[in-house]
């Protein structure tokens, strides 16, 4: 059964809750459990789905990111049947419902690069990034899955905010690894180190960066590190190398059901893909 519109509305504000984060690598200080306080779903976001009569009918479930200010994910029938090709269909969806999406309206469908497509289990599917003058932003991506029928029926992700670029590109690649090399003080690498550059979203607006990708034997590890472009200077690193001990990680999970009882802190054992919920014996798949 359909939810009603009063019964979408309030489950809104549900969606939202708390959360835990956890992300590190056994070559790194471990970083300390980090507790995301629940927010209100932002009137722009409500709006979004108050605005396409399909989205009020269809709409089955409706999930916000942690901060309430933009959609994370939206499950139902969401749009009629689409009509033509489907990957232009779905740009035009994406476009057409850009204060749903917080996509710049500025750039028209300029902001907007198919990065992949395919036919899957039935449904086809279409990733799309936002791109800043032909350079892609971090993190940010919009994919919509259309089922048997031509409809929407999932759609995950939205666009960051960003107002202006920040700095400006002053370097190049090989400066770029040069820098992170030296900022990881590595003598020796174990394959061609490889940079590019990204849009990185910061407190609205945002940064050009390299994400430099280096494998080294000391320290050991396979880098993923972010070298700002007009400075140089390191802005973060993840190790992405998994080592033969498994990871134990904390989540704010249910014991059992919502309905029996409220959330706690618990230890997620045998994590072997850091940032992840992969583990020895079981993989989450959204």
């Amino acid at each position: 059964m359909r939810r009603s519109l009063a019964v979408l509305c309030t489950g809104l504000l549900m969606v939202s809750g708390s959360a835990f984060a956890f992300d590190y690598s056994p070559t790194q200080t471990k970083a300390k459990v980090v507790r995301i306080a629940p927010a209100a779903i932002s009137q722009s976001v409500v709006d979004g789905v108050l605005a396409d009569p399909s989205l009020v009918k269809g709409t089955d479930l409706l999930v916000a990111t942690p901060d309430g200010k933009r959609v994370d994910s939206i499950m139902g029938n969401l749009s009629d049947p689409l009509s033509g090709d489907l990957g232009k269909a779905t740009r035009d969806y994406i476009v057409s419902h850009a204060a749903l999406f917080n996509v710049p309206t500025s750039r028209g469908d300029g902001s907007l690069k198919l990065v992949k497509s395919g036919d899957e289990a039935g449904a086809n599917h279409f990733f799309y990034q936002m791109v800043i003058d032909g350079v892609p932003v971090q993190d940010s991506m919009i994919d919509l899955h259309v089922g048997k029928d031509r409809r929407i029926q999932l759609a995950n992700g939205s666009f960051p905010t960003i107002k202006e670029i920040t700095n400006q590109v002053s370097i190049n690649r090989i400066a770029a690894i040069a820098s992170a090399k030296r900022a990881l003080g590595a003598k020796k690498v174990r394959c061609a180190p490889k940079a590019d550059l990204i849009v990185v979203p910061e407190n609205g607006n945002g940064r050009m960066a390299f994400m430099v990708k280096m494998a080294t034997d000391n320290p050991i590890g396979d880098w993923e590190m972010l070298i700002d472009a007009e400075t140089g200077k390191e802005i973060s690193r993840l190790n992405q190398l998994v080592f033969a001990d498994s990871i134990t990680g904390k989540g704010n999970i249910y014991l059992h059901s919502p309905l029996k009882g409220s959330d706690t802190v618990e230890d997620l054992l045998h994590i072997t893909t850091p940032s992840k919920l992969i583990g020895l014996y079981a993989e989450a798949v959204n």
